[in-house]
């Protein structure tokens, strides 16, 4: 993205639709791929939105793509400005019939129940469209397979052959039980499935030398149970940690952050029901996540 001088100039619906695409894919090369265009057209888009504006929309740190405080001022509006185009667009072509159908969700065991909330709260809206929620290791892979409609899950990088979108970047910590009163932690739990490079040297780091992870889990429930049952220090999503007055962050824990991502299979046209259960999730995760980051 180019250097913005303080320039005004007037907004078009064009660029912030390919602002917004960048801004839920992540990256230029996913939004060009979603848009079907080149990487150069996208990169041109936004450098004349963020001309426009007079101010960057995107920041590029530690290869992970985040929005700046206009950005994510930007995406918001953006977002309601979709909303708005698409229920109009309801309006005057849709059937007006109620949605119906059922969705299947593979979402990661490593969340936990941090988004079954949302996932429910389609019912509100969509009181047709019956939900079939599993919990899997690995929902990108499930939902390649075919063995679901729908997955959520964590990855540094937008998964491969799956049409994804990207929810926000969730930040995770280091946490241990309130009651042990600043004492450093005698164990330290860890992850038991597979799990990314970057993840692994991040822990490392806080458990140093001379010391190691001496128990393994699956699950997000398990985790915490650990840390809250012993003095123990786990690594736990701060979303969710930060509203347990049972745990507090570590003072020497610097933060890590891995992007959340919506997936549905490549090149299938999703019905109705999928589609739905899509947009709404996505808005609101992206939301959840958003409000999360900025607190």
């Amino acid at each position: 993205m180019t250097q913005c001088k303080n320039a005004r100039g007037p907004l078009r619906w064009d660029d912030l639709r390919f602002f917004l695409t960048v801004a839920q894919t992540g990256s230029l090369l996913a939004a060009s791929r979603s848009l079907h265009v080149d990487r150069t057209t996208v990169a041109r888009r936004l450098d004349a939105l963020e001309r426009s504006i007079g101010k960057r929309l995107f920041t590029a740190e530690d290869g992970v793509t985040r929005t700046t405080e206009a950005g994510r001022a930007v995406l918001k509006a953006s977002e309601r400005i979709s909303d708005e185009i698409r229920e109009l667009e309801r309006l005057l072509y849709g059937s007006g019939e109620a949605i119906e159908g059922t969705v299947k969700i593979a979402i990661a065991k490593g969340l936990g129940d941090a988004f079954i909330p949302d996932v429910l709260a389609i019912h509100a809206i969509h009181p047709g469209i019956t939900i079939e929620i599993v919990s899997v290791a690995d929902p990108m892979r499930v939902v390649m397979e075919r063995k679901a409609d729908l997955g959520i899950g964590d990855a540094y990088e937008r998964p491969e052959r799956l049409d994804t979108v990207l929810l926000g970047n969730m930040e995770v910590a280091m946490y241990g039980a309130a009651e042990r009163n600043g004492r450093p932690p005698t164990t330290w739990i860890g992850w038991s499935e597979y799990a990314p490079k970057p993840f692994i040297d991040w822990v490392n780091e806080h458990v140093g030398e001379g010391t190691s992870i001496s128990t393994r889990v699956n699950s997000w429930e398990t985790m915490r149970s650990a840390v809250l049952t012993s003095d123990a220090a786990a690594p736990l999503w701060c979303m969710l940690a930060d509203g347990d007055p049972r745990l507090v962050r570590l003072s020497d824990a610097s933060a890590h952050y891995i992007a959340l991502w919506l997936a549905s299979p490549d090149g299938l046209k999703r019905q109705a029901a999928h589609d739905a259960t899509w947009r709404f999730l996505h808005e609101r995760i992206s939301r959840r996540v958003a409000d999360a980051d900025r607190s």
